[in-house]
């Protein structure tokens, strides 16, 4: 199967909007949302899964990972506060939102459109946690990334090396 690039949001051209509306950025969205996100604002950071070998997941696969531009980011962020007056929660897509090289500027970016925000989460690697130095992740704390997801499929090594996690 060929690898998709990009998967992006119809642009507002695309769609059959009136005159009023026509000029609304359409924000690109994940293709998945955690469970425990349901009530959260989405906004996609990277696109697809850093590591992408797991052998039980198939999310990203036709999806080469990349890092999104943070001015692509912020673009999005204006569009959302069109669809989100009020986002109290919000998570950032998709995969292992850590191994983005601006994550700070994005963050800050995020609180700064959308004050209010009580909650920033993000999944992340175990491998990406154990790279971040302590105080880039103290700075993105600050900033206000206030929880972190990180993948605990297993506490047994022969059952992560089975599913090809990725750890050691």
């Amino acid at each position: 199967m060929p690898k998709r690039q990009r998967e992006e949001a119809p642009s507002s051209s695309d769609a059959d909007m009136g005159s009023e509306t026509a000029d609304v950025h359409i924000p690109e969205q994940p293709p998945y949302r955690p469970p425990s996100e349901a009530q959260s604002m989405l906004v996609r950071v990277t696109r697809g899964c850093s590591w992408n070998r797991c052998t039980f997941c198939g999310m990203y696969k036709s999806l080469t990972f990349e890092a999104r531009p943070v001015e692509e980011i912020e673009k999005d962020l204006i569009g959302l506060r069109r669809f989100y007056p009020q986002a109290r929660s919000i998570f950032l897509a998709d995969s292992d939102s850590l191994t983005h090289p601006d994550l700070l500027a994005v963050v800050r970016s995020i609180k700064q459109t959308f004050p209010e925000t009580d909650r920033i989460t993000s999944y992340s690697r175990l491998t990406t946690l154990r790279k971040l130095d302590p105080g880039h992740l103290r700075a993105l704390r600050e900033a206000g990334l206030t929880r972190i997801h990180a993948g605990l499929e297993s506490g047994s090594m022969k059952v992560l090396a089975r599913v090809r996690k990725g750890l050691r």
